[in-house]
């Protein structure tokens, strides 16, 4: 990936994405599309994000119809496993997508590592869901559950 691009304008219109993200259309392409589009609706005063869907369309053709007619409903990667290719590297690899949203202001940070690494147990545990927060004996189940 080039230093400086926004990651959904590179993964969505940038020629080598396609060939690095593996199954880029189904796992790749749709599931980002589809949270950019869910962030617009929820977020229409957004001019950066407004700018980004408007780039994405305007660059690549494939990029702009899955962003106007799929109908994939994704609001966050956060656990999913997708394979890629690396540059200079030989083989395909797995990444885990762990997310982090902030409740005040809808803000997320999505970190992106190979599931099982060093780093992992501890990114994953991080933030517990909110179900590891419910105190023992609590009688109701909360909404996350």
């Amino acid at each position: 990936m080039h230093h400086g691009v926004n990651v959904m304008i590179w993964a969505l219109t940038y020629p080598e994405a396609r060939l690095q993200l593996i199954d880029w259309e189904e796992t790749w392409a749709k599931p980002m599309a589809s949270i950019l589009r869910l962030t617009a609706q929820a977020n229409p005063d957004n001019e950066r994000l407004a700018e980004v869907i408007q780039e994405i369309k305007e660059r690549d053709e494939t990029a702009r119809v899955i962003l106007e007619e799929d109908n994939t409903a994704r609001v966050h990667p956060d656990g999913d496993v997708r394979r890629l290719h690396l540059p200079n590297r030989d083989g395909v690899f797995e990444v885990e997508f762990i997310t982090f949203a902030r409740l005040r202001n809808n803000t997320k940070l999505m970190v992106v590592m190979p599931p099982g690494g060093p780093a992992y147990p501890q990114a994953s545990l991080a933030m517990p869901s909110t179900m590891a927060n419910v105190p023992v004996g609590t009688s109701a189940t909360p909404a996350s559950a």
